[in-house]
């Protein structure tokens, strides 16, 4: 009969060669960034943030989203009814960047809820 430790010990073998093995094939089979050739014109990208009430972390998300290398983009932000500072911070960075587009929400209908009808 042969022992557990030497069936784990086989099993173990026979995972690593097919892990190798997957290794080897993705290196033949894999095609490389370098074969594309770099675009000379990017899509226009726009990024949604619909927001409400998001004071304390609003500022380093749209810092961190244009702080983004892509370049041609645009961030909407869409002001749902705040009632903290949020409208007054848009503002104030709305002033420096010009890829940032600030917008405000109109009355919810009745059934929707704010996210879904914000997007």
């Amino acid at each position: 009969m042969i022992s557990f430790w030497f069936r784990h010990q086989v099993g173990l073998v026979i995972f690593l060669g097919l892990l190798g093995l997957i290794a080897v094939t993705n290196v033949f089979v894999l095609r490389r960034f370098s074969r594309f050739h770099v675009p000379h014109t990017f899509p226009r990208v726009s990024i949604l943030v619909p927001v409400r009430n998001e004071e304390a972390v609003l500022l380093p998300c749209l810092r961190s989203l244009l702080a983004q290398d892509y370049p041609d983009f645009e961030v909407l932000v869409l002001d749902d009814h705040s009632e903290d500072r949020t409208a007054a911070l848009l503002s104030q960075l709305s002033r420096t960047e010009e890829r940032l587009k600030v917008m405000h929400g109109r009355d919810l209908p009745p059934g929707w809820l704010g996210k879904h009808w914000a997007c």
